[in-house]
């Protein structure tokens, strides 16, 4: 085994002046294959290329110095006879220089047979101490190359062996050269070509040789072969200002069509001076190369103007960490929310989420659920946070028309369909709350997209986790969707789903109730929270003024909904929720029957609106009542809004059953139904029976019809089990 082709891990450590197991780490990290020494097993070898410019130039020249050792006892040093060159060969033919036997830095190694160091070997070393950092490892190993070959080096390791090579001749040594530097014998005839060429050169003074030989060995760009070199050249300079101008417009120009623009100028320029001049032409690599080097910032302001450049590289909101308190800034969005639940007829989908938070702390203030995404929604939010926390000074909204519409940001409203409008003030003008938008296609602005990234950690700990897109969809939803539909055929005991309610229920916990959670123990790293966890930081940031706190019923007129409506006869203001109409009169407004009058609803309670209607020189305003047959309605929003689905859904469960039909001749009103459905077990639901198709014989064992029932068929079966009154057990064969 050649013993210079491997280092002992010893020597790399002492050579790299770092401790012996830190060389075993670097080498595990590298993942560099180490063997052990045949003649000595306690010895760990690693290759040479592993060591440092640095070092590796000095264990070149602690083997030159063992090879130029005597092998059997001392030998006289050779004479300046002996290692005197031709006169064409160095420009110092009587120094014979050693630069690399002169680097040993161990005294335990004996005094080697070179001369000290010459004028022309400090002459090498601070060209060498004179190049950029970056080259100069690059430069040092050639330079090294170079004098070792002119000023007879080889001929002092002649008949010793070097690189592996015994040396006879300059090519065995240059071989070593090759084989201990890590590069090819044609380099270093092309590298020692030009080195003789200026060694030789009248011209050049001879302290400014090895100075002209260090500028020829740095790199240069090769011309024509990038976009930046090629425009760098002082003669192709002024191609690159008209290319900018091609390509920086709102024209909108490719890559290729400025290109074909330049060399069309390029050709009328040749045309004009002949075979006077030649104009370089550059490829289209070379010209999108040189297009990719304009600033981002630059070709959105050039190519797609100002209201783009202002949009997409505006600055951000300013967030000064020590100067942002509790309620200065909240910012709001909308998220689809990554699992998906089961709804009252057991179908599976996915609801939206409003959050409010607060970026000084990252608390979560207020939050609604809904199926679909409405400003309904947003209010429900921002009526939670500001009758909990209090009034911001600003909001951060997101663009989308649930966040701008006239309810927050104020505008005009049209009354009964005609040319008359109103002026609507919004909510956050009410409240002296500046709104600020979001940048336009630059969501990285809006804090509470950060915070997003945190929700999937939460969704992942629930059945049903579908994530954000299909490719990071988990595999095992199919397997629970199979169950489910398993479920609702009544092969399997239950659903792997949860119900909207019961992931609205582990939300709020989670926000507000957990002390693992997010208000209560998510601790921050960054500058805003410093280790505190949200409810931490909004104790210890609140403002010195104090925080602009308003009561309820403040509230609820802020956030109230209003509509304009015409009072129908009797003085009844008719309002339709959720496709149910509600009635509500008052003594006040039947002399205005007709008339074109506003309410407001407020939205803690149905019982009772607002009518703000016109008398003469002005208005006046009144409290119309819920009537006496409406009184089934109900307080809250949601239990309506669920009431009237469920209504809805026994409509269209009479088409298709007589069953349901007669739980829906002895319901009252929409509340009732909701309340014997949720009754029931989750087998029996009513939903359930959507869909499905009925017997039309009861008394038969008829297969399942594959059909609807007829609105005739239905009615012959009502009038049917009116006349004959069932019994139960006939019920429940029904």
């Amino acid at each position: 085994m050649d013993h210079r082709d491997w280092v002992e891990l010893k020597d790399i450590a002492r050579l790299e002046g770092v401790a012996y197991q830190t060389i075993k780490k670097r080498l595990q990290r590298a993942r560099i294959v180490t063997m052990t020494d045949p003649e000595d097993a306690r010895r760990i070898l690693a290759p040479v290329t592993f060591l440092s410019p640095q070092a590796r130039q000095e264990w070149l020249s602690e083997q030159i110095a063992s090879a130029l050792q005597p092998h059997e006892g001392p030998q006289e040093a050779p004479t300046t006879a002996d290692l005197k060159l031709a006169p064409g060969d160095c420009p110092e033919a009587s120094e014979v220089p050693a630069p690399l036997a002169m680097r040993l830095a161990t005294t335990l190694q004996p005094v080697l047979p070179f001369a000290p160091p010459s004028a022309s070997q400090a002459a090498r070393d601070a060209v060498v101490a004179a190049v950029p950092k970056a080259q100069r490892p690059y430069i040092a190993k050639w330079m090294a190359i170079i004098s070792d070959n002119v000023n007879g080096t080889w001929r002092v390791c002649r008949g010793k062996d070097f690189g592996g090579y015994p040396v006879r001749t300059r090519e065995d040594f240059q071989r070593g050269q090759a084989h201990l530097y890590d590069v090819s014998m044609a380099s270093i005839y092309a590298k020692l070509r030009v080195a003789g060429k200026i060694i030789r050169d009248p011209e050049i003074p001879q302290t400014r040789k090895w100075s002209a030989i260090a500028e020829s060995l740095v790199p240069r760009p090769r011309p024509g072969r990038s976009g930046h070199s090629f425009f760098a050249d002082p003669e192709n300079m002024w191609m690159f200002p008209k290319l900018r101008e091609f390509y920086l417009n709102q024209a909108r120009l490719s890559a290729r069509a400025a290109h074909a623009l330049l060399i069309d100028l390029i050709e009328k320029k040749q045309r004009g001076w002949g075979i006077g001049h030649y104009y370089q032409r550059p490829t289209l690599s070379q010209t999108r190369t040189a297009i990719e080097q304009i600033p981002e910032i630059e070709r959105i302001l050039g190519r797609e103007g100002e209201k783009a450049f202002n949009d997409r590289c505006g600055k951000y909101i300013s967030r000064d960490p020590s100067t942002l308190r509790a309620n200065d800034l909240w910012v709001t969005d909308q998220k689809e929310i990554d699992v998906r639940l089961r709804d009252g007829g057991e179908r599976l989908g996915r609801i939206w989420m409003v959050n409010l938070l607060d970026v000084a702390s990252d608390k979560i203030l207020g939050y609604a659920f809904g199926p679909v995404l409405s400003s309904d929604m947003v209010m429900m939010a921002a009526a939670m946070a500001l009758e909990r926390y209090g009034v911001p000074r600003a909001i951060h909204m997101d663009l989308g028309k649930e966040f701008i519409c006239k309810a927050f940001t104020g505008g005009v409203r049209k009354i009964s369909g005609e040319a008359l409008y109103r002026e609507a003030v919004g909510l956050w003008k009410e409240l002296n709350v500046e709104p600020v938008k979001a940048i336009g296609r630059n969501p990285q602005s809006k804090t509470i997209e950060r915070w997003h990234a945190n929700l999937p950690d939460f969704d992942r700990r629930f059945p049903g986790y579908c994530g954000s897109s299909p490719d990071t969809r988990p595999e095992k939803l199919a397997e629970e969707e199979a169950q489910h539909l398993a479920w609702l055929a009544g092969k399997a005991q239950r659903s792997p789903f949860v119900t909207i309610s019961q992931y609205i229920r582990a939300y709020c916990y989670w926000i507000e109730g957990d002390p693992k959670g997010w208000n209560q123990g998510a601790r921050g790293r960054g500058k805003m929270r410093r280790g505190m966890t949200p409810d931490e930081a909004w104790n210890v940031k609140q403002p010195l003024a104090g925080r602009h706190i308003i009561s309820a019923d403040e509230v609820d007129h802020a956030t109230a909904e209003h509509r304009f409506v015409k009072i129908a006869r009797g003085g009844q203001v008719n309002l339709t929720f959720y496709g149910q109409l509600v009635e509500y009169e008052a003594p006040e407004l039947f002399p205005h029957q007709g008339e074109d009058v506003e309410a407001i609803v407020s939205r803690r309670t149905f019982r009772q609106v607002t009518v703000i209607y016109p008398i003469p020189g002005g208005h006046a305003s009144c409290v119309a009542k819920l009537k006496p047959q409406m009184e089934w309605l109900p307080e809250n929003r949601d239990e309506l809004r669920a009431a009237i689905r469920c209504k809805a859904a026994v409509h269209r469960a009479i088409r298709q059953g007589v069953k349901a039909s007669r739980v829906a001749l002895e319901a009252a009103n929409p509340v009732e139904l909701l309340q014997a459905e949720q009754a029931l077990p989750a087998k029996k639901q009513i939903q359930k029976m959507f869909g499905m198709t009925e017997r039309l014989q009861q008394n038969q064992k008829a297969p399942v019809v594959a059909r609807q029932l007829t609105s005739e068929e239905v009615g012959r079966e009502l009038a049917r089990l009116g006349a004959e009154s069932p019994t139960e057990n006939q019920e429940e064969k029904a």
